[in-house]
């Protein structure tokens, strides 16, 4: 064999050689770029799938409130399922100590027990019930379905021209005896305060303020505090503190509308002394909407 004849041997084989070596850094380059986009799709799916068990698992949590206070212990059952942004607020406000040190600045017999507002805390009363804060700053909006409240759609109407924004897609509780509910100074005027109602159902406060859960335990302590003699503004002479609150999760085995009973109910037309010894009656409470950001549930006069 010639010289040249090498000479092109060897160049063939370095050919084949080099075109050999090309098909397997394109195989290569390929098996690169399939296994990147296995894992990245593989880890979005992994994070989709995990993302939506926590989500499961979070919808699942059942919260419970203790409210250690001056009088004795509350213990509150959290209706996430009725007020979801609501119970994450209150919630929220409680694990951070918010309502620490705050007063049941406004008690009122045979009607409700408000507290939550960070302005009880100093020695001014003048400024109780103007304060507070929602969890994330601010004001938060209403979670309201009238039409699970049973309300017609002339009051509906009266309430929305009124500037009341619902959700027709929650199952809202009504205005009764026992429960915890947001005060406010209009609609859509969440921040930290709330009342617990003491006597009867509140039909006329449907509508007006979002339910978030109610007492299963310790009402004997609510009915307490809401005898407590009064002065100016309806303030305890004797401060009634909310020391703190405590909350508690569990894995809700059934809804928490199947599981949480009632307190009790009593005739609506109890009639009951008001200023100068003239008489009112239980239903003739009405939200006061005025001006200012007082957040208070008040007397109709």
């Amino acid at each position: 064999m010639g010289r040249s004849q090498k000479f092109k041997k060897l160049r063939k084989i370095e050919k084949i050689e080099k075109e050999k070596k090309n098909k397997e850094n394109q195989k290569l380059f390929f098996t690169s770029i399939i296994s990147v986009l296995v894992i990245v799709i593989g880890g979005f799916w992994l994070n989709n799938w995990y993302q939506k068990r926590m989500d499961k698992m979070d919808d699942n949590k059942q919260y419970e409130a203790v409210m250690h206070t001056s009088m004795g212990d509350i213990r509150l059952g959290l209706d996430k399922k009725s007020a979801p942004k609501t119970v994450e607020n209150f919630v929220g406000l409680a694990k951070k100590g918010y309502y620490d040190g705050t007063l049941f600045h406004r008690v009122i017999a045979d009607f409700m027990i408000q507290g939550g507002d960070p302005n009880s805390k100093d020695d001014d009363p003048t400024n109780d019930g103007m304060g507070g804060e929602s969890f994330w700053g601010g004001k938060f909006d209403d979670e309201i379905n009238p039409i699970s409240l049973g309300l017609s759609q002339d009051e509906i109407s009266a309430l929305e021209s009124e500037g009341y924004v619902y959700n027709y897609d929650l199952q809202s509780k009504p205005v009764t005896k026992g429960v915890i509910a947001m005060a406010n100074s209009g609609p859509n005027s969440n921040g930290s305060q709330f009342f617990i109602v003491t006597e009867s159902d509140q039909v006329h406060l449907n509508g007006r303020h979002t339910v978030f859960g109610e007492v299963i335990g310790g009402m004997e302590v609510v009915s307490l505090i809401a005898n407590a003699e009064t002065g100016d503004n309806d303030r305890p002479i004797e401060s009634v503190i909310i020391n703190s609150i405590d909350i508690l999760e569990t894995e809700a085995t059934e809804s928490l509308e199947e599981d949480m009973t009632k307190v009790g109910e009593q005739d609506m037309s109890i009639v009951v002394e008001g200023e100068n010894n003239v008489p009112f009656k239980i239903e003739d409470l009405q939200v006061d909407t005025g001006a200012g950001n007082n957040v208070n549930v008040e007397m109709m006069p």
